[in-house]
């Protein structure tokens, strides 16, 4: 395959006695596709989210979101987060009892959304768009358009949801 091509295949798959991702007891699974000239792996979790009487249930159960909002911004570090910052934030949001976390208006690094995975933590994402909630319709189509595209490119795994506030 020539550089820039792409080539979609299809791989279908009966996984058994498959173990639920639950907030604070995360079960994640690791994939990985390969082929003669390269590979990619990765570790995805299985859960069922819902709302129902105005309650989100994960796999069946009430949970009650209790959460911060999170900016990878640092005095020293810029937006350059080490790894190392990552976790002594998680460690402090774990802390004050934190299930979920909020995103800012910027893509998160991957690094932070798979110790979010690991440590069964919610993910609550932001598209990158501030201060577009005007009553005009053309905003809303674009906002809309926005939001599609950013879960498209994405290919977002970790989030509870997805919002444009």
């Amino acid at each position: 395959m020539d550089a820039g091509q792409t080539v979609h295949r299809t791989v279908k798959l009966r996984w058994t006695d498959v173990r639920l991702w639950n907030v604070g007891r995360p079960e994640l699974y690791t994939i990985r596709a390969r082929t003669d000239a390269d590979d990619k792996v990765d570790r995805i979790g299985f859960r069922r989210i819902e709302t129902k009487d105005h309650r989100i249930l994960i796999n069946g159960s009430p949970v009650y979101l209790k959460g911060v909002t999170r900016h990878e911004e640092h005095p020293e570090w810029g937006f350059a987060f080490p790894p190392k910052l990552m976790q002594k934030d998680l460690d402090i949001i774990k802390e004050l009892g934190s299930n979920s976390v909020r995103g800012s208006h910027y893509p998160q690094s991957p690094y932070w959304l798979d110790l979010l995975d690991e440590q069964g933590l919610i993910f609550w994402s932001e598209i990158p768009i501030w201060g577009a909630f005007l009553p005009n319709p053309k905003k809303r189509r674009i906002r809309s358009r926005i939001l599609s595209a950013f879960i498209q490119e994405n290919n977002l795994k970790t989030p509870l949801s997805v919002s444009a506030a």
